[in-house]
């Protein structure tokens, strides 16, 4: 008050965003008048992690700080350098949950990074929408995303002429990957089935136990596992190694064990 210079705090629900005018009512005044102004700034995103090494298409928690978080606030990834881009994340839009009420500064979501991947690193941008995805705006946070590998394959010698089943292993084996069997000394590239492929090693789709939800956009995707198989009916011995085609990949990767060598396949006449 003026009597005594204390100040006191007062809550005001505000709803529009802007330069505003601040007035007051003193005690037997007959109208408000103004004694300041103030700007009224949008929630907002300061904070993200992780950002950086994401894998592709397999969920993950994504942490955010700021201010003003709400349960209703929704965040996406998009490709490209504006928020009006390709929407790269499942559920399309991911509510966000706020962990640290009533200060409303911390909060976090799970999504999973989807869309084109390559075998170095990838890049997503973060929005952010306080109006539960009426309107998004860049949190300048970019996230790079890492694709999926395959680092292993059993069993690595196959019997001519006999239908065996390969389980291939990796960090994140999703429905539509695929695989193939290519000559030694050929490069694995591209995304074509046939190329330097030995007789009957042409690619296949990998069988796995966990299928993507029939509405892709709308739904979480499930963890990823870390092993599928195809079947091979190989005619002809010949040396061999292993490629594989991740869903969303850029080309034929050769599957590299952890000792950072090719795995080679040995087709024989047993």
């Amino acid at each position: 008050s003026s009597e005594n210079g204390v100040g006191y705090p007062t809550s005001i629900d505000i709803s529009e965003i802007g330069q505003a005018n601040v007035c007051y009512l003193y005690r037997y005044a007959s109208e408000y008048s103004q004694v300041g102004e103030i700007r009224i700034l949008p929630p907002f995103v300061r904070t993200a992690y992780p950002i950086e090494g994401v894998l592709l298409n397999a969920p993950f928690v994504l942490s955010i700080e700021g201010m003003a978080l709400s349960d209703q606030d929704v965040v996406k990834l998009v490709q490209g350098s504006t928020c009006e881009g390709p929407i790269s994340s499942r559920p399309y839009y991911a509510q966000i949950a706020v962990t640290d009420h009533p200060l409303r500064t911390k909060a976090q979501v799970t999504l999973t990074i989807t869309g084109p991947g390559d075998y170095s690193d990838g890049f997503r941008k973060l929005c952010y929408s306080y109006d539960a995805g009426v309107t998004f705006s860049d949190t300048g946070f970019t996230i790079t995303v890492r694709s999926p590998r395959a680092d292993a394959a059993l069993p690595t010698q196959l019997s001519l002429s006999a239908l065996r089943k390969v389980s291939v292993f990796g960090d994140a084996i999703s429905q539509g990957d695929r695989v193939k069997i290519i000559r030694q000394g050929a490069t694995c590239y591209g995304t074509d089935d046939y190329d330097d492929v030995v007789l009957g090693g042409q690619g296949r789709e990998l069988a796995v136990q966990n299928e993507l939800p029939s509405d892709i956009g709308e739904e979480q995707w499930p963890v990823p596992v870390t092993q599928g198989n195809a079947q091979f009916l190989l005619p002809r011995e010949d040396p061999a190694v292993l490629c594989y085609l991740h869903r969303d990949g850029a080309g034929w990767t050769p599957v590299v064990g952890r000792d950072g060598n090719e795995v080679e396949m040995s087709i024989r006449d047993t």
